[in-house]
């Protein structure tokens, strides 16, 4: 009876070895195992003289042994016995350790099966043998895991879903989705107000309640024909205008418009109502803090340069001389606390224009000072201005010495002329 029993048990544990084998060459197929579970002839002559041993002794002796080849005591809970053995899954599964680690990886695995198995035939324990063969080896595995992974549709979470291509492309995309949307916000409640008019004026009021297609057209078609008749009549008055005389002195009499896009400072998906408004409170002399700052920070950056020529103007020519090296570090530290405020008003102009395009970047001393300072064309272009009272001493001075130089050489005739007369008249007596 004993060697039946014997025999049965080592039919079994073949039988259990042979599935096994199926098992991990058809895990060539599977996307989970890049690499095959292929059972060498020596892993399974061990398995067989394990499994004909185990199954000779005692249930509770193989139960220890499960629980001895995973590390873990008898009574540890169902999530260290899954973390055990997904510990021993990550030193020796075959696709992180190599094919030589097979033998030990299917030990570790059948006993976690069988203690699995246990704890669910007895009800101490709530893990299963599927769970805990395929699951716990894919989270051994760290597979099918996208808690680190960035979802790749985030991207276009921004700018409303809206556009394609690199952030800045979208972002324009969306600028003129808005623009247009706008457009056409605006032009279906012009004509929902002028039918409303027309409706007011033809002693009709709207439904507020939703009417039937019947009535909804003929409510349709009475505002159509409203809404040109009111045109026709506009036109009829402008024409009697016209043959008055009373629209000569208008800006335009007898010329097309001009096409507001033609200089190009226009926005061309702006519609008509707001590029007039702009131009009206333009001529008031209306403008925006934005553009009153950017004029302020194109101000600074100009005197901040001309204060620089000027003090290039009293120096020599580039490569500068020891003593034209100390007088142009002084004129720098001059301008130093002028770029500093500038630069202020250059983040305030950053928080307040109203697109990306406009915003200006920090103004440094060097990029600044660095080409006036090799302009050789600037050198010795400087001459002391000449004050009135000093020219007025000059020109006193100049009339001094020709006057004293007149009477010089009137002198000098002079006596010539006496020594002439007095050596004649001594030749005479």
């Amino acid at each position: 009876m004993g060697s039946k029993s014997k025999c049965r048990e080592c039919q079994l544990a073949h039988r259990r070895s042979d599935i096994l084998a199926n098992l991990c060459r058809s895990s060539i197929q599977s996307p989970v195992h890049r690499t095959p579970l292929l059972l060498t002839a020596a892993s399974a002559s061990r398995w067989r003289c394990s499994s004909s041993g185990a199954a000779a002794g005692d249930p509770s002796a193989r139960l220890a042994r499960a629980y001895a080849a995973l590390g873990v005591a008898a009574d540890a809970t169902d999530a260290e016995l899954k973390a055990a053995f997904v510990r021993l899954a990550k030193l020796h599964h075959p696709d992180a350790a190599g094919a030589g680690s097979t033998a030990k990886f299917i030990e570790a695995q059948d006993a976690y099966a069988l203690a699995a198995r246990h704890r669910r035939q007895s009800g101490s324990g709530g893990l299963t043998e599927e769970f805990s063969v395929e699951a716990a080896t894919e989270e051994a595995l760290g597979r099918f895991d996208i808690r680190h992974t960035a979802p790749q549709h985030r991207q276009y979470l921004e700018f409303d879903g809206i556009g394609s291509g690199t952030p800045s492309e979208r972002q324009r995309q969306r600028e003129q989705w808005r623009v247009h949307r706008a457009v056409e916000n605006v032009r279906e409640f012009r004509i929902a107000r002028l039918q409303q008019e027309a409706a007011a004026a033809s002693g009709t009021a709207v439904a507020t309640a939703a009417p039937s297609l019947k009535s909804s057209e003929r409510r349709s078609a009475k505002n159509f024909r409203t809404h040109s008749l009111i045109d026709r009549l506009v036109e009829d008055l402008i024409q009697d205008s016209v043959s008055r005389g009373e629209l000569q002195s208008c800006r335009y009499f007898g010329k097309p418009l001009p096409d507001r896009t033609a200089g190009g400072n226009a926005d061309p998906f702006a519609d008509s109502m707001t590029h007039k408004l702009n131009s009206i409170l333009a001529s008031n002399g209306y403008e925006p803090d934005w553009l009153l700052l950017d004029k302020a920070v194109r101000a600074g950056a100009a005197e901040i340069r001309n204060r620089l020529t000027d003090a290039r103007s009293r120096l020599g020519r580039w490569p500068f001389s020891e003593a034209d090296s100390v007088a142009w570090e002084r004129a720098l530290a001059d301008c130093a606390a002028t770029v500093s405020e500038l630069n202020q008003q250059v983040d305030q102009l950053n928080l307040t224009v109203p697109t990306l395009q406009q915003q200006r970047c920090h103004y440094r001393l060097d990029s600044l000072a660095r080409p006036i300072a090799k302009d050789n064309s600037l050198a010795h272009s400087w001459r002391p201005p000449v004050r009135p009272q000093q020219q007025r001493q000059r020109i006193e001075l100049d009339a001094f010495s020709t006057a004293d130089l007149f009477s010089l050489s009137t002198l000098r005739q002079a006596w010539a002329d006496l020594r002439d007369a007095l050596f004649k008249g001594s030749k005479e007596s």
